[in-house]
């Protein structure tokens, strides 16, 4: 304490400009650290309330010294408290007080610390805390978690990779940050199921055409037919859900029918009516539905006959 301040007594001392900012139960708090001779500028800050004043103040009387180099990094009486118990422990709490890291960063490398794992590989500031948590649970599963333990993917991706790893397929065909983590999903279910996966893992496909051209080859549909540039994911869709019921809809696998023709033309295959009497791209899909809804009434008005 600065010298000037030595032959005051506490009161005194206490009504001087070094403590004029703090409030009186603050005071308080600092003048019993001052009668147990304690060194009260490790907590005499005025962001500290009196509670969190008192709690650091018991620590110090208690013998933890220590408290004092994270003072400044605690923003809360639990987590001086938590802090407190790992000294305690004799727990190395600088591996996660970091001023880099959230709380919720430093309590998950806590947990890696605690559960005796590497957590080491996912120490770093660059990580955001869905990308730890996904290396986190990787190393508990005990993967190889340096195949993804990159701050270039995000979280999803790291997670495609790792469930890849778990069941052991060939992450080489989707761990490239250059496919989003839908179309590496894509890739990852059709090895899973030991599809041919090289028909659609290009990064230029939408995962959404993706799943439909997966979903052809597990029901072993000719994907030709749809597997088109041309044609959006819905599209795709349609015309996959007609060829897997076996209707005839090849001649419909072009971007001349919209989503909502399509839906219309589908509509009728699956009410077995001839789709040919509407089933022309310059008819708008309102009137496509009003031809197929006359059809439908003239051949149930034919069956109660």
């Amino acid at each position: 304490m600065n010298k000037i301040y030595n032959n005051l007594s506490v009161d005194n001392l206490l009504e001087t400009e070094l403590y004029k900012d703090f409030n009186l139960s603050q005071k308080d708090e600092i003048r019993k650290g001052l009668e147990k001779g304690l060194d009260v500028s490790v907590y005499a800050k005025v962001n500290l309330d009196s509670f969190e004043m008192g709690y650091i103040r018991n620590l110090l009387e208690e013998g933890l010294t220590e408290i004092a180099k994270y003072v400044d990094l605690l923003k809360a009486s639990y987590q001086f408290s938590i802090v407190a118990e790992d000294l305690r422990n004799n727990i190395d709490v600088s591996a996660y007080l970091k001023k880099d890291f959230s709380w919720d960063q430093k309590m998950l490398i806590r947990q890696g610390l605690l559960d005796k794992i590497d957590y080491l590989m996912y120490s770093n500031s660059e990580y955001n805390i869905d990308q730890m948590l996904e290396i986190k649970s990787g190393l508990f599963a005990n993967v190889d978690v340096s195949k993804y333990a990159n701050p270039k993917y995000n979280w999803k991706q790291m997670r495609e990779i790792k469930i890849g790893l778990l069941y052991n397929v060939d992450i080489s065909l989707f761990a490239n940050r250059s496919y989003s983590a839908y179309q590496m999903e894509q890739i990852r279910l059709g090895l899973e199921k030991g599809l041919d996966v090289s028909i659609y893992a290009n990064k230029k496909i939408s995962g959404k055409k993706m799943k439909q051209i997966r979903l052809g080859l597990l029901s072993n549909v000719d994907i030709s037919v749809f597997n088109k540039t041309e044609l959006d994911w819905k599209q795709m869709r349609l015309i996959r859900l007609g060829l897997e019921m076996k209707w005839k809809v090849e001649k419909y696998a072009t971007s001349d029918f919209s989503t909502t023709q399509l839906a219309e033309i589908l509509a009728g295959f699956r009410d077995n009516l001839d789709v040919s009497k509407y089933d022309n791209q310059n008819k708008s899909w309102r009137e496509m539905a009003l031809i197929r809804i006359d059809l439908l009434k003239e051949k149930n008005s034919l069956s109660i006959l």
